[in-house]
């Protein structure tokens, strides 16, 4: 999956925009990763909303996927569930973690579960991409949703390996955390296939 596009849309278009990234030409069948991540500290909220839209978009159009919720701060992240942090430290089996929902068929999710002393930690190491690399052969798309990067640069990492990567603006990013977004994608080597609008038109 290496076709690029560099896209602003409403929410509306999201799942649109972004299947066009993972359904190349030459294939026949949805399949990849793709991160959804906020660019501000007021993102958040949406960037976990639209993330469980395009999961379960991804589904309902045929695709086996699986929701992994990677920011700990969010209203999704259910701090008591046997979730992500688990799986990493190796006290649950990622089987163990998946949990099907009513949403759609064919879509599961991983909770973020416990908060780790450092998120940039957890999804730099070797244990979160094994993790990523078996859910990739276990699913059709795999959909990582983390916190904003003006929280933390830790979804920075994630967009070096993720196949399609969509940030999600409103009318409450400031000019500098989209600024601090850009320097820290580019020190670490990520990158940013769509970008998602959030707010009122003409805000």
């Amino acid at each position: 999956m290496r076709r690029r596009a560099r896209v602003r849309t409403a929410p509306g278009d999201v799942i649109a925009m972004i299947r066009a990234l993972v359904l190349p030409a030459d294939r026949d069948k949805l399949s990849g990763s793709v991160l959804v991540c906020g660019a501000g500290r007021g993102d958040g909220a949406e960037t976990g909303r639209i993330a469980t839209e395009l999961a379960t978009g991804f589904a309902r159009a045929g695709a086996s996927t699986a929701l992994v919720r990677a920011d700990f701060t969010a209203p999704e992240a259910d701090l008591d569930a046997p979730g992500l942090t688990a799986v990493v430290a190796g006290r649950v089996a990622l089987s163990d973690a998946l949990t099907v929902t009513d949403d759609a068929p064919g879509l599961s999710v991983i909770a973020a579960g416990t908060a780790p002393d450092s998120t940039v930690d957890l999804l730099s190491g070797r244990e979160f991409g094994r993790i990523v690399e078996e859910l990739e052969r276990t699913v059709d798309v795999v959909v990582l949703h983390c916190a904003p990067l003006g929280d933390d640069p830790g979804a920075a990492l994630v967009s070096r390996t993720a196949d399609a990567t969509l940030l999600v603006v409103s009318d409450r990013t400031r000019r500098d955390e989209l600024s601090r977004v850009e320097q820290t994608l580019h020190a670490t080597g990520g990158r940013v296939e769509g970008i998602a609008y959030v707010g009122e038109p003409g805000a």
